[in-house]
């Protein structure tokens, strides 16, 4: 087969897994591509959305075709990017509106799509279609089941990297099959010296705020604020000069190398208040550093015995004790072992869910050959 990944996820942990599921469809005889969207802030980004927007005023009136027509030109420039562990990249600032030069030139059998707003997977959905290629989308966020609702949008097969994404889905009528994303952990692996407690993506709906007041609480527990993916200017100079009035915070930007994000951490604190599987969890427990986590079902899913959760509500002194109990010596090592184990567990072996999630992609494919034989075509594609 030849697949394409679409995500809209500029870097972080989704962006990583997208490669490394690719990569391993590549080791089992496929062609893989993914088309991400282009790091930074960019004025044809913000014009398009505006142009979006514009579209749904002016519909059914003598404006509706010339603004569509911009807004379908906008940002679809390819830009190609250096090739990743056998996986052909590019990005471009709508991913959307560049797929047609890929659905062109790579000739995908199925595409698969993440990290998406709606506008941008209805778009996909029915280029696809239209191409008479099957479409995958994969539910790594759970503001992505509003794709599936008010009116639903869905793909030939749908899939989740959660049990509670697949739930919700269930909920609105339609099935999921969970595969958690890929997580090469042979790639993370350090032999860190347990010194600081790590807070992964420093935004609002990572628990920004609960992050910096716990540390404020903690003046003798270092810790270390690490961007995700790169912030606006404004964004880091905000975040800089909350983090200066704290010496106990040390803010970094992005590394490449995960080992670096690890190699001093005793304690990964993630009071997320966003409904996942951040792959940071697993990488943190297959390093043996224990998790403290929101509870929240995603989260619950991903921490198991290797940690702690405490409800989305909790006060800050509840946090700031749980996190002291954690570091004590008298639990830590029990919390370690805990930790790793579970970071060996079958569900996140990296070639078993490649082989699941490439039975997900011949499901698709079959199911859009089939409804391209039953369903009139008009220039060769699926209606």
């Amino acid at each position: 087969m030849r697949v394409l990944f679409v995500s809209g996820s500029p870097g972080g942990g989704s962006a990583r897994s997208t490669v490394e599921l690719a990569s391993r469809l590549v080791e089992r005889g496929h062609v893989s591509g993914v088309l991400s969207v282009t790091r930074g802030p960019a004025p044809v980004k913000s014009l398009h959305e505006r142009a979006v927007d514009a579209s749904a005023r002016v519909a059914g009136t003598p404006l509706a075709a010339p603004v569509a027509a911009l807004t379908a030109r906008l940002g679809r420039r390819l830009l190609p990017l250096p090739e990743a562990d056998g996986v052909a990249c590019w990005s471009a600032h709508v991913p959307e509106n560049a797929l047609d030069a890929l659905l062109a030139s790579f000739r995908p059998d199925v595409v698969v799509a993440s990290s998406l707003d709606r506008p941008a997977w209805r778009t996909i959905r029915s280029k696809v279609a239209a191409a008479g290629a099957a479409s995958v989308l994969y539910l790594r966020e759970e503001s992505a089941t509003r794709h599936l609702s008010d009116p639903p949008a869905p793909p030939d097969v749908l899939v989740a990297n959660a049990a509670i994404h697949a739930e919700r889905a269930a909920a609105l009528g339609h099935t999921a099959v969970v595969v958690p994303s890929v997580v090469e952990l042979d790639r993370c692996l350090v032999e860190t010296t347990r010194e600081r407690v790590l807070f992964v993506n420093p935004i609002a709906i990572s628990g920004v705020d609960i992050a910096f007041a716990v540390a404020a609480a903690l003046p003798h527990v270092p810790f270390t604020f690490a961007e995700s993916w790169v912030l606006t200017d404004a964004e880091h100079d905000d975040l800089a000069h909350r983090a200066a009035a704290l010496p106990n915070v040390e803010l970094r930007r992005p590394v490449a190398d995960p080992r670096e994000l690890y190699a001093d951490v005793r304690l990964l604190f993630a009071p997320y208040l966003t409904n996942g599987r951040p792959r940071v969890v697993l990488e943190a427990q297959a390093n043996g550093i224990p998790v403290l986590a929101t509870d929240l079902p995603g989260l619950h899913e991903g921490v198991g015995p290797g940690g702690r959760v405490l409800p989305p509500d909790a006060a800050v002194t509840e946090w700031t004790e749980a996190l002291e109990e954690m570091l004590a010596p008298a639990h830590y090592d029990e919390l370690v072992v805990a930790a790793r184990a579970h970071a060996r567990r079958d569900d996140v072996d990296p070639a078993g869910l490649a082989a699941r999630f490439e039975a997900v992609l011949e499901r698709a494919c079959a199911i859009a050959s089939a409804s391209a034989a039953v369903t009139p075509t008009d220039g060769g594609g699926r209606a």
